[in-house]
């Protein structure tokens, strides 16, 4: 594991599981952590200290790590089916989006609300057993905005400690992509009411707040990531084509929002991998291209998304890979 102190030194190692967000394509997610569980023959939780996610991977990492009595309340198949049987619910096929969506958000967020009161109640981030870190953005005051149970982070907007913040309504801020929801309005301590929308908009691959947060507040510990996405299309501009394009060709079926999250996302990967080596380890698999909506669902959709993880832990050495991240050094 890398530290920024001699070996010796070192009294403390730090794994860190980063979940991107992806909206019904978490459900990809999971995929990927349950073929980590029948690898080690361990569930997830016992595999991290910090979990860190964004959007999809907000709720996800909640999932994970809230408790009741100490016992953890849910398995990587309890959310799999929280995604698989509520999608109707979250994303309404009602067949009235397309004309209103200009103006409004494509759906309201009170299934998504009733969803998270159902699996979480009034739980709060102090509920939840392992250091979490939950990403939105401030749209209010333009900068980064973090849901966390931590009292000592203190890195850059990293200041404020939300532990009796219910689960339900970080991850609303967290998932609150923009076209497809609405803001969701906090109300923070000082009484000021902020617009808080989907961290995705900084850090869809959330790696790097978590990587900060430990080396400046905890400078003698080793830290290793593992990084898993939602899934991606091998989507690219080339040639002359883009060279003149305005407006509508950039819009055209979300061109540049692809190639901002995809950015942010590279960006995150590059700067991680550097620092962290080989204690850095993503693992996102492409997806078919008729199976990459954030808000569409189908048995078909899931069929096709389990055989694009099977193909990744089916490539040669990769279990091997696995095995190898998690051993002890």
């Amino acid at each position: 594991m890398v530290s920024i102190l001699p070996e010796s030194r070192i009294r403390l190692q730090m794994r860190v599981l980063a979940l991107d967000g992806g909206g019904i394509r978490g459900i990809v997610s999971l995929l990927i952590l349950k073929e980590i569980e029948q690898i080690l023959d361990k569930p997830i939780q016992d595999l991290f200290d910090y979990c860190i996610g964004t959007s999809t991977g907000a709720i996800i990492a909640s999932g994970l790590t809230v408790t009741d009595n100490e016992n953890y309340l849910y398995t990587t198949n309890d959310l799999i089916h929280l995604f698989e049987d509520n999608y109707r619910s979250i994303f309404p096929q009602d067949g009235n989006v397309s004309a209103s969506s200009w103006f409004f958000s494509k759906y309201q967020n009170d299934g998504l609300e009733q969803i998270l009161y159902k699996f979480f109640k009034n739980k709060t981030l102090d509920n939840c057993k392992k250091t979490i870190l939950l990403t939105a953005y401030d749209v209010s005051n333009n900068q980064p905005f973090y849901f966390t149970n931590n009292k000592r982070i203190e890195v850059g907007c990293m200041d404020d400690y939300f532990g009796q913040t219910t689960i339900k309504d970080a991850c609303l801020a967290s998932a609150a992509a923009p076209t497809y929801f609405p803001t969701k309005v906090f109300q923070r301590g000082n009484n000021e009411s902020i617009h808080l929308v989907d961290g995705g908009i900084f850090m869809n691959s959330p790696s790097l707040p978590a990587l900060l947060d430990l080396l400046v507040n905890k400078p003698n510990t080793s830290v290793k990531i593992l990084s898993i996405g939602t899934g991606y299309g091998q989507f690219s501009v080339k040639g002359t084509e883009p060279k003149n394009w305005g407006k509508i060709p950039w819009m055209w079926q979300q061109r540049i929002f692809k190639l901002m999250m995809d950015g942010s996302k590279s960006h995150a990967h590059i700067f991680s991998s550097k620092i962290l080596k080989n204690d850095f380890f993503r693992i996102d698999p492409v997806l078919n291209s008729n199976h990459l909506a954030m808000d569409k669902f189908s048995n078909l959709t899931m069929k096709s998304w389990q055989s694009s993880v099977h193909q990744v832990f089916g490539s040669i050495g990769f279990k091997e890979r696995i095995l190898n991240f998690y051993k002890e050094k």
